[in-house]
């Protein structure tokens, strides 16, 4: 095999794998930012397409109802990890050597441990909490590529481990809590710069891009390892899926990803285009729910769903079926029905908005 996903291949195998779930955007802020607010993107100021810069405010009011703040309401401990990528502050430009708030703890989470954009970006470092991790002063000392903050810098290939390990602490500290939790996890790989970890490099026959899908599956697998430690796997509700696409296009930053399609590895399957690309494989995506004794083990759907519908079904889950569309996720819709009722049941949505 190319490449090997147990875990990722367990998630499918004990929970609904849904073949026809789509991003709102076939690139990363705008899927996003639906995301967590349950909200096209369209319909805010980035409405062009494209993605929020490094330097961006925040594109969430923090006015705005959030997945993370209608969770919080309802009794949940709330944390972030990995690519956030929805800017931070409100100044036109961020300064990361002071507090970088609002952010996500303005928006509901009570923690966060963050890449500020992408596997990367200008910044280099970690953001925790309101603060760059580690910053040391206010000093900067730019480079061609960063901003140069006085901070620890990130490592590529262990940005994946060192992600794991904050999720797998937050989850740890929530072990025999009294309050439910949610974890929103959004790990870097297969982003580029596709940087494998020691332990995977040379693992797959794919290349670099192959080793790097072994981390995310690594990742996965620690997660669940996590859960089964503190006995909360067999009730707690997890969804894996994608912010859009893979890249399928000659010329990424490391060309990895043309090295393992010229070894064989369809990276969006049998689906035209990808990432940036008006066309399917830009938007559809994994979507595996696993959920033991709520959503039926080993089935499959091809009912229509989005990522957006991610804020209407977790409300349902908690009793607020009757959302506020005035304020509250417009464009999101319960698609709960399809999680947990027959694999054959009509889709929940006859349609959906894409935005490239």
């Amino acid at each position: 095999a190319l490449v090997r996903t147990p875990n990722l291949d367990r998630l499918a195998r004990e929970g609904r794998r849904f073949t026809h779930a789509y991003t709102p955007s076939s690139v990363c802020t705008p899927t996003r930012y639906a995301l967590v607010t349950g909200r096209y993107c369209w319909r805010t100021s980035l409405n062009h397409g494209g993605v929020a810069n490094t330097l961006d405010p925040l594109l969430i009011e923090t006015s705005r109802p959030t997945i993370a703040s209608l969770l919080k309401k309802h009794g949940y401990a709330t944390g972030f990890v990995g690519k956030w990528h929805l800017g931070y502050g409100t100044a036109p430009r961020v300064d990361y050597t002071r507090e970088l708030k609002p952010g996500p703890l303005e928006l509901g989470f009570d923690y966060q441990f963050a890449v500020p954009q992408n596997h990367n970006d200008i910044t280099r470092v970690f953001v925790e909490d309101h603060r760059v991790f580690g910053l040391r002063s206010g000093k900067l000392t730019p480079a061609p590529g960063k901003l140069g903050l006085d901070a620890p810098e990130r490592d590529d290939p262990q940005t994946m481990g060192a992600l794991t390990d904050r999720a797998v602490a937050w989850l740890e500290k929530q072990a025999g809590g009294a309050a439910p939790f949610f974890l929103y996890y959004a790990p870097v790989a297969v982003h580029e710069l596709i940087t494998p970890s020691a332990e995977s490099r040379g693992s797959s026959p794919a290349g670099a891009y192959g080793d790097f899908i072994h981390d995310l599956d690594r990742s996965v697998g620690r997660i669940l390892a996590a859960l089964e430690k503190q006995d909360a796997l067999g009730q707690t509700l997890i969804v894996f899926t994608s912010d859009n696409g893979g890249v399928v296009h000659p010329g990424s930053k490391t060309g990895a990803n043309q090295v393992a399609m010229d070894a064989g590895l369809r990276i969006n399957g049998a689906l035209r285009g990808g990432k940036h690309d008006i066309w399917e494989g830009g938007f559809r995506v994994p979507f595996p729910v696993r959920w033991p004794g709520r959503v039926p083990a080993g089935t499959t759907s091809d009912a229509l769903i989005g990522v957006v519908d991610l804020f209407a079904t977790v409300a349902a889950i908690v009793g607020e079926t009757q959302l506020d569309r005035a304020t509250t996720a417009p464009d999101s819709v319960n698609v709960l029905p399809a999680w947990l009722g027959p694999s054959s049941a009509p889709s929940p949505r006859d349609d959906l908005i894409l935005q490239s």
